[in-house]
């Protein structure tokens, strides 16, 4: 981890929705391995809870693509922990051989997000514009004001030893 130690700190995500609100369906990560192995996933709520799934991963083939090494588990196979407020996901990969796996992305996928309210807004009729000199009169500059996002800064999760 960060702090060098192989110790798993079950709060280092601080609480993050892996649901995405309801939206997200599947945790998918790529890998690639030199034997079939079986992946033991275990996800960590900031309560105390653990919940885990089994997925067998099949040795990947030397001339492979992003299917091959494409791997997704339901979040619907994981109970027994709150998965909106998850503090740390872990690999388990038990072998009696030299297994060489390399996880290259971890991501959950799901639903999009909903889109706004298709309902048409109202249209503004324009009101006649006042006599004068015909002179526009400016009305200063327009600042745009932007609501800031409510997504949370890019967390660094896990930078796996080679072997």
């Amino acid at each position: 981890g960060t702090d060098n130690s192989f110790a798993l700190d079950t709060n280092g995500l601080g609480g993050i929705d892996a649901t995405d609100g309801g939206l997200a369906t599947d945790l998918v990560f790529t890998v690639t391995t030199d034997l079939q192995i079986v992946y033991t996933v275990e996800i960590y709520d900031t309560a105390g809870g653990v919940c885990e799934a089994n997925l067998v991963v099949e040795r990947t083939p030397e001339d492979y693509d992003l299917d091959d090494i494409l791997v997704d588990i339901p979040l619907s196979q994981f109970s027994g922990c709150d998965l909106t407020s998850v503090g740390a996901f872990q690999f388990i990969l038990p072998s009696d051989d030299a297994v060489d796996a390399i996880v290259r992305r971890i991501s959950i996928d799901g639903l999009p997000d909903p889109s706004a309210s298709e309902t048409p807004s109202p249209s503004r009729t324009p009101s006649p514009a006042a006599s004068g000199t015909g002179t526009p009169t400016p009305t200063g500059t327009r600042t745009p004001t932007r609501t800031p996002s409510t997504s949370g800064p890019c967390i660094f999760v896990c930078e796996c030893p080679s072997f």
